[in-house]
């Protein structure tokens, strides 16, 4: 009989949601250890190991299909195939116990005593998918890259965050809701990875929807990682108001993230464009913002600091409607943003076509006419 199989078994009865995390979570060791012994990973062998446990349906084959998986990559056949072969394999097992168990799931009622589970079986599946992706990868020749795994895996992540925002049942303490900021965290780590980021406002729209407990009731690494997604999700779409009342509360509450951040904002603030390029080159820096998946968020945030030190000559010349280019070109080229005036034209040109200033340029008389209504528009500008 098999040991997991049996630790399972053994659980269950208690509804112990923790117990059962630990024995189906591929990132334990023991867990690990156990599935290294099976030597035959077909499902009709490993059905026979599980069914001496007396598991019941579709336990037993939640149990099965995750042994397969774990007996691909850990076990003695694992050596016999490529690595490729083994992750996709391996993939696939864990996509169907992840179906199997999310039938289950759903049907539970009370079902939050299996949170747990539901968390630790789609991380399995997430991590497997992305093995399964890169290893075919790695070997295909075609240099266009393609990640079916994941995205199929996406796919079995938002089931199992309509399963829990989506519960019904009447008593909250014992609701399924509670795993739903748990959900949220894989599924946009996930769409973030597959550059699908457009469907994270799915999301956002189904929570605001849903009849949830307010965010601070739930665990602090799922309001941390909701706030961390929703905050790049507003420096993408250029929200920047949105994105700095979140990376206030967050930058107070951990100094390193601050350490890494406070010169991008103070530069913003004074329009120091010349201090946000020193900051965004150094090495170290550049290095934690790539590692973090922000480099990118903080090469555009530069605009927010041109357009700052457009608004802050503006109003050193009086904050008129109509403005010489000469002293705003002079300020651009002076902190490095442009190498000559053409070049601080075409800048001060973008940050109009990005609706950051309102007016236009007069070219041949090298005047900058702006709106009498609020010139300078963008919400960042509000903030710094």
């Amino acid at each position: 009989m098999s040991t997991l199989a049996r630790d399972v078994a053994a659980s269950l009865p208690r509804e112990d949601g923790e117990a059962l995390a630990h024995a189906l979570s591929l990132q334990s060791g023991s867990t690990r250890r156990k599935l290294a012994t099976v030597a035959d990973p077909s499902f009709p062998t490993v059905q026979a190991l599980v069914r001496p446990a007396r598991l019941p349906a579709p336990w037993d084959d939640v149990v099965a299909h995750y042994i397969c998986a774990g007996a691909l990559l850990f076990g003695p056949s694992a050596r016999k195939r490529k690595p490729a072969e083994s992750w996709h394999l391996a993939a696939d097992a864990l996509q169907a116990s992840t179906s199997v168990f999310l039938r289950l799931f759903t049907a539970l009622a009370p079902g939050r005593w299996a949170i747990p589970v539901l968390v630790s079986l789609l991380r399995d599946l997430r991590w497997a998918a992305k093995c399964a992706d890169d290893a075919a990868h790695a070997v295909a020749r075609d240099s266009r890259r393609t990640n079916p795994h994941m995205e199929e895996c996406a796919r079995t992540l938002n089931r199992g965050f309509s399963a829990c925002v989506a519960d019904r049942y009447p008593g909250l303490s014992q609701s399924k809701k509670w795993g739903t900021y748990a959900m949220v965290g894989l599924v946009f780590r996930t769409y973030f990875q597959l550059s699908s980021i457009s469907l994270c406002k799915n999301i956002l729209r189904a929570l605001g929807a849903g009849d949830l407990p307010p965010l601070e009731a739930f665990p602090k690494a799922h309001v941390v990682t909701f706030h961390y997604y929703v905050g790049r999700l507003a420096l993408l779409e250029e929200d920047y108001g949105k994105g700095q009342q979140l990376a206030h509360r967050w930058l107070e509450a951990y100094p390193r993230l601050a350490q890494l951040y406070n010169p991008f904002l103070r530069a913003c603030q004074r329009g120091d464009v010349r201090s946000f390029d020193d900051a965004l080159r150094d090495t170290a820096v550049e290095r934690a913002l790539v590692r973090l998946g922000v480099y990118l968020a903080m090469e555009r945030a530069r605009d927010v600091c041109i357009t700052r030190l457009l608004r802050r000559v503006w109003a050193c010349s009086g904050r008129g409607t109509r403005q010489r280019l000469a002293p705003m070109a002079t300020s651009l080229q002076w902190l490095g943003a442009a190498d000559d005036a053409d070049g601080a034209e075409w800048l001060v040109a973008t940050q109009m076509a990005r609706g950051r200033v309102k007016g236009y340029i007069a070219h041949e008389r090298q005047m900058l006419v702006l709106s009498a209504n609020d010139p300078f528009p963008h919400a960042s500008l509000a903030m710094l």
